[in-house]
């Protein structure tokens, strides 16, 4: 039976150690070292050095996937191939705005030309249509020298026979007649009716001379308003800068006009049934679920001061439009924003405070009795935390879709400023002067900047969407997010569905203002399709009566 031996000795150790440097002599090469290296003990168990190795792993990919590291300058031929396309870019734009400009003076040409022959054509067309009455004097003196010289006189069918045909003269038939009596000068009942004809003729030149020259004098008259009366004036043509911008704006209010009842049970399932999915399944962790992506630091990290800036700045110029300049109307809407300021304030104070009431430390709940200790010492703190990003996100996509309202119908303002004086009906009658003025000046000079801001405030929704579903994918439980979602649309609904309708208590809704230009545009759409029906209503029951 060997024996059974408890410990290593030294000796047992050198003879190891001496087996080892002989067959390290073996093996040895010229650069390596005389003694053998000894091997360094581990004395750590497998699941710490497993442990050790997936931490560098993810630390290596974290890494390697951040954003400052996935960007790379340009080397020189990719430089020199930017430099190209831009050069071919810009002498393709050159050539084609020559091309641009030899066809609009060709068509600039060919429209004076146009012009010309028409004015021409126009000239031609008077000197012809004076031509018979420069003669019909001479001919005037020929009949009543004839008639001098007449024997027969005209009988009851003759005279009855001239007032039939005194009714319509023509300048044609004028003409035919006059050269016919000139023929044969023998025929007194001829001779007669081309008498009248003339007569009749001067008189109604001399009637629309007249008229033309009194209706002249009672449009220029200029104490006597218009009365609605007169040709409306035509929009100005639209540029190609103007059709993009007019597109872009058709888009931007597909996105933010709907109705926010639909959005909010939008937002309600989504947070539900999302947030079910996301706790029950497991989703692949992307850029965006990490809490140092770009969009989450720098916009939802401060995503009631992009709010404020951008919705502040469309506030701030569309009211100033609407109101006719009235800074006490203008400080009144940008109020809706202050009292937004402090329902978020509060509302967030709550969530901090109910995290801390309802956590503990996962270190040392006794010593650690708060949140902020707790983490400076390197612990955790588990407590009920309410969503503060799904509040602050759907609170601001609520209030944008409140507050773009006051752009339904605003090109209709330029519509009733350029037919203010031929509407009698228009909702810009009961303003004064300076207050039009006012409105002509800040329309003309805002207009641009208000859709600007716009375009501007649905990119921020746009963006607010989709970090609200990067949210729900990745960040807090069910009920913390499905909290802070409903005190949200609580808050929305108590302020702008409720307290605002209330003009005297409250800074009323956005787009009331000194005069009204969204909701009179449907109006006139139904009278006026409810007018043809009752005409022809009316036709028939006068038909069926006759």
């Amino acid at each position: 039976m060997s024996e059974i031996r408890s410990f290593i000795s030294e000796a047992d150790l050198e003879a190891a150690r001496k087996v080892r440097q002989a067959e390290w002599e073996k093996v040895r090469k010229p650069d390596d070292p005389l003694e053998r290296p000894e091997e360094v003990y581990e004395n750590r168990s497998l699941y710490e050095r497993l442990k050790e190795q997936k931490d560098k792993t993810q630390a290596e990919y974290e890494e390697s996937h951040k954003l400052k590291n996935m960007i790379r300058g340009l080397n020189d031929d990719e430089v020199q191939f930017l430099d190209l396309v831009d050069r071919t870019k810009e002498k393709m734009e050159t050539q084609r705005l020559q091309e641009d400009y030899y066809e609009i003076k060709s068509f600039q040409k060919a429209v004076a030309s146009l012009a010309d022959k028409t004015l021409e054509q126009k000239l031609e067309f008077k000197r012809t249509a004076t031509a018979p009455l420069a003669s019909a004097k001479g001919i005037k003196k020929s009949v009543q020298s004839l008639l001098a010289m007449a024997v027969k006189r005209k009988s009851s069918s003759d005279s009855e026979n001239l007032s039939a045909k005194k009714l319509k003269p023509e300048t044609a038939e004028t003409n035919t007649k006059c050269d016919e009596s000139a023929n044969t000068p023998d025929t007194t009942n001829e001779v007669a009716v081309n008498y009248h004809s003339i007569e009749k003729m001067a008189i109604n030149k001399r009637t629309q001379s007249s008229t033309i020259s009194t209706s002249h004098l009672k449009w220029d008259r200029p104490g006597e308003p218009c009365k609605g009366k007169g040709t409306k004036p035509l929009p100005d043509p639209v540029t190609a800068k103007q059709l993009v911008l007019m597109i872009v704006l058709y888009l931007c209010r597909r996105i933010v006009f709907i109705n926010p009842h639909v959005k909010v049970a939008v937002y309600i399932a989504f947070l539900f049934f999302g947030s079910i999915i996301s706790d029950f399944i497991p989703l692949p962790r992307t850029y965006f679920a990490q809490k140092s992506n770009f969009l989450n630091v720098y916009f939802v990290k401060m995503g009631w001061f992009w709010t404020l800036a951008v919705v502040g700045t469309f506030v701030l110029l569309s009211s100033y439009v609407y109101n006719c300049g009235d800074k006490i109307k203008v400080r009144r809407h940008l109020s809706r924003l202050l009292i937004a300021t402090v329902f978020w304030y509060l509302w967030t104070s709550l969530f901090v405070y109910v995290e801390s009431v309802t956590g503990f430390c996962s270190a040392k709940p006794d010593i650690y009795l708060n949140k902020m200790t707790c983490i400076k010492n390197g612990a955790r703190w588990y407590g009920f935390d309410i969503s503060g990003h799904a509040f602050l996100l759907i609170y601001s996509c609520l209030i944008i879709l409140e507050e773009v309202k006051c752009m339904r119908g605003w090109e209709r303002i330029g519509e009733l400023i350029r037919n203010n004086d031929f509407d009698e009906d228009s909702p810009l009658k009961h303003l004064q002067e300076d207050e039009l003025l006012r409105l002509n000046v800040t329309y003309e000079h805002l207009g641009l900047y208000v859709k600007c801001t716009f375009i501007a405030v649905t990119l921020l929704s746009i963006l607010w969407d989709f970090m609200l579903f990067c949210t729900i994918l990745y960040f807090h439980s069910m009920t913390q997010k499905l909290v802070g979602g409903l005190v949200a649309i609580f808050t929305w609904f108590i302020t702008y569905h409720f307290w605002y309708l209330h003009d005297e208590i409250s800074p009323g809704l956005p787009g009331k203002g000194s005069f009204k230009y969204a909701d009179t545009r449907a109006f006139e759409c139904r009278v006026k399709s409810m007018r043809p029906a009752s005409s022809s209503t009316t036709s028939l029951n006068r038909n069926s009566m006759d």
